[in-house]
């Protein structure tokens, strides 16, 4: 029994009976015990010494004592307070079940159902209690306990005790009263007189946290999180939780007015206002969640605009580069993966460490990197380095080994032995010796010091910020940094499974280091790539939320990350359908690293939604030149070309995707889209016959002529299509009628589909040949955002 725990046994020994300690927080530490007097068990809440101090026992009791008379089966309720040897402590029932923020950490977002019922029972419970003048002043995700399916709310009392102290911050603690994530502008302010309308907006916070899984503001210090909650808008829930009930979006805007005066003034209004919307409604949304953004590797290409499509061509979902090539007019380097010659079980840290380097490398502005994708693909090669050199268009090639040395405590010697050579002569320029520790701290400066020996070497002057830049040591636990390694080597396998374990490493990464930007940013891509994979266990819904969240975090932690604006613009357009928010996040990552391949397909897909062609063509281009290796982003750019009507350009780039990548499916999708608008039907049977899931439809098109009776066979085998996602089946029927002429059919399948909130093919250019004088197409664009 450690000393803490005998201290409070002793103290309480005369009333109960302390077994262990169940939770412990800012404020307080929690026990189970045993009630002597009335053999129940009980949980003990004993406040820390230094609140304690600060508090004093008198001011305590007279405000805990307040509650005690609070009788309601939403109120987790007082048995007992008191001070015992300088321990002030209050008792309350023991709930055998969870808080709601254990099941947060579980689930992230709630079924609409649980949301809503959770919020009407805390509600009631402060309806309850503000009816007696007792303001919770601090409604949070920890203080909401689930028993079954009853939520009680608990800690009553302390939170005003403590805001009586100094204004809500109790001197030489460092200690806030209250939870800046869910606070109240007004007790943002340090106003004491508060009342139920404070609760009212954190509890807003706490329905938002349920449906969006994350809180309303995230930031890095408490400071930012009030800041926010005093000026900056609340944010619209349906932007990570599409189809959240309309009436509950309503709702939470109110609840969660920066002015008292402008939210509900009761809780009994906010509930009354989430009472409004019946349980089937709630149960059907929360159904059409799940299935809105289903896009599996092999139906992305239905799911909607240009921008979605390239997303799902690889520039999103495939292993992120953390840099590629510059324009011509400097130097290119491209880095290949270094070769491990240690243990086989120590291949991802060699990876690891290459990326890194890479990483290094791209703060250099007077040179230009290959992409990590391109760089990738000659892991293992035995071309001869000239010609490797020749393939990518590159002046200098960046190799080398690594040999880790670990011991059994952990602790141990990694040996790297990089080379620097003249590609096109196969010359050696630099080569070096160097050997590190396996702390993060150690093995940072040994890559700032290849960054720096490879600019010496190219007689390249560092501006001052470049060379911090690139000494900067990041502070990280050991085991986060190996963990984050590991995840990065499993994401690039791409596979499901692969993909599930880098989603476990990543979180194993963030629970050592919560702090850690780069994991936080390597967890976005990892959910956003699950979505690709049909044995994924991971609802796309989820997945897409669960990126945004880590990508908003990784932001917050660290804004210079590109990738991490690039994960979040992705989510923004394809999710949530706010072009210029994503568009802001694009140039948010090319401002920080002008070679990002990844950020320049995409921005290039939302050109061409946009309308904005002859941009979408030049973005996609440039994007070949940063990763010339992958058939999504030269995909990418046949996609541009076909939506600026170079039709005969875009076939020739989809035929060199398919030579690059036989089973590229998503190049046959771009040549159905080509043939279509030349009304080839013969040449879009063939490229459906590539596509397993829609042969029988390429076999109708291959007999397609002028009769009507061949006509209905294709528009038959249109119908016939079917999946468990009626929004996307609508999207995808709809292109497909448009790619007949078929109207009529057409309109009705996108109107579907935008109920669903599936983007569908909205801005195809079949979409647009066939559909575009229509009034009924023309206010399907206005609902997405896609026209005035």
């Amino acid at each position: 029994m450690d000393d803490t725990l005998a201290h409070v046994s002793s103290a309480l020994a005369d009333r109960y009976r302390v077994i262990r300690e169940i939770g412990a927080g800012g404020m307080a530490t929690v026990y189970l015990a045993t009630d002597l007097r009335h053999g129940r068990d009980v949980a003990i809440k004993v406040l820390r010494s230094e609140v304690a101090g600060a508090l004093g026992a008198e001011r305590f009791l007279r405000e805990i004592a307040v509650t005690a008379h609070l009788d309601h089966p939403g109120i987790l309720s007082l048995l007992d307070s008191g001070n015992a040897s300088g321990i002030l402590y209050y008792v309350m029932p023991f709930v055998r079940g969870e808080s709601l923020r254990a099941r947060l950490l579980r689930e992230r977002q709630l079924p609409v159902d649980d949301a809503l019922d959770i919020t009407r029972a805390v509600g009631d419970a402060l309806t309850y209690a503000h009816a007696l003048g007792v303001v919770h002043r601090d409604i949070k995700p920890d203080n909401i306990l689930l028993s079954g399916n009853q939520a009680r709310v608990a800690d009553f009392g302390i939170a005003r005790a403590l805001s009586e102290v100094h204004g809500g911050t109790l001197t030489g603690t460092g200690i806030v009263v209250g939870s800046p994530a869910y606070m109240s502008p007004e007790q943002a302010a340090g106003e004491r007189d508060l009342d139920g309308r404070s609760d009212v907006y954190a509890l807003g916070c706490v329905l938002y946290e349920m449906l969006a899984g994350q809180p309303p503001f995230s930031g890095p210090t408490q400071e930012s999180l009030l800041r926010q909650h005093l000026i900056t808008p609340s944010p619209d829930v349906t932007q990570l939780r599409p189809l959240a009930p309309p009436q509950v979006a309503v709702a939470l805007a109110r609840a969660m007015a920066k002015a008292p005066a402008d939210r509900y003034q009761t809780s009994a209004q906010f509930v009354a206002a989430l009472r409004t919307l019946p349980t089937s409604d709630a149960s059907t949304t929360a159904r059409a969640v799940s299935t809105t953004m289903r896009s599996t590797h092999r139906i992305a290409w239905i799911v909607g605009t240009a921008v979605v499509l390239a997303a799902a061509v690889g520039a999103w979902f495939t292993w992120r580069s953390s840099a590629a090539s510059r324009a011509s007019g400097r130097p290119l380097i491209a880095v290949l993966p270094f070769r491990n010659i240690g243990a086989a079980d120590d291949e991802y840290f060699a990876d690891g460490l290459t990326e890194e380097i890479t990483s290094r490398l791209t703060t250099i502005s007077s040179i230009g990197t290959i992409s990590r994708t391109t760089s990738l693909s000659y892991k293992g090669s035995t071309k001869p380095l000239r010609e490797i050199a020749k393939e990518l268009g590159v002046t200098y090639v960046l190799e080398g080994t690594v040999r880790t040395e670990r011991l059994a405590d952990g602790t141990g010697l990694v040996r790297v032995t990089p080379e620097l050579i003249r590609g096109d002569a196969d010359t050696p320029l630099w080569t070096d010796r160097m050997t590190a520790g396996l702390a993060p701290g150690e093995l940072f400066k040994v890559q700032a010091q290849i960054a720096e020996q490879v600019a010496n070497a190219l007689n390249l002057t560092l501006p001052a910020r470049e060379r911090q830049a690139i000494r900067r040591v990041e502070t990280v636990d050991p085991e986060a940094h190996n963990a984050y390694l590991q995840g990065r080597f499993n994401l690039a396998k791409s596979t499901g499974p692969s993909a599930a374990e880098a989603v476990a490493l990543f979180t194993k990464a963030i629970t050592r280091d919560s702090a850690y930007a780069r994991a936080w940013a390597g967890l976005a891509d990892a959910y956003a790539s699950m979505r690709f994979y049909p044995q994924s266990s991971v609802p796309d819904s989820v997945a897409v939320a669960k990126a945004a969240f880590a990508a908003t975090r990784a932001i917050a932690l660290d804004s210079s990350l590109s990738d991490a604006h690039v994960s979040l613009g992705a989510v923004l357009a394809g999710g949530s359908w706010r072009w210029a928010d994503a568009e802001r996040e694009y140039d948010a990552a090319l401002r920080l690293d002008p070679d990002n391949a990844d950020a320049r397909a995409l921005r290039s897909g939302l050109m061409s939604t946009m309308g904005r062609h002859d941009e979408a063509v030049a973005e996609a281009e440039r994007a070949v030149q940063l990763d010339p290796a992958s058939a999504g982003v030269r995909h990418a750019y046949a996609w541009a070309l076909t939506f600026s009507g170079r039709l005969d350009e875009a076939a020739a780039s989809e035929r060199a995707v398919l030579t690059l990548s036989p089973t590229y499916v998503f190049a046959h999708i771009g040549l159905v889209e080509i043939a279509a608008m030349k009304r080839d039907y013969a040449t879009m049977g063939r490229e459906f016959l590539m596509v397993p899931p829609l042969a029988a439809l390429g076999r109708a098109l291959l007999l397609m002529n002028t009769t009507p009776a061949s006509k209905r066979q294709v528009i038959q085998a249109i119908s016939a299509i079917r999946s468990s996602n009626p929004g996307l089946d609508a999207a995808r029927k709809g292109w497909l009628y448009a790619t007949i002429d078929e109207v009529d059919l057409a309109l009705p399948e996108f109107e579907t589909a935008i109920r669903f909130r599936a983007l569908s093919a909205l801005q195809f250019p079949t979409v647009q040949r066939a559909l575009g004088s229509s009034p009924r197409y023309k206010a399907l664009l206005r609902t997405a955002g896609l026209a005035k």
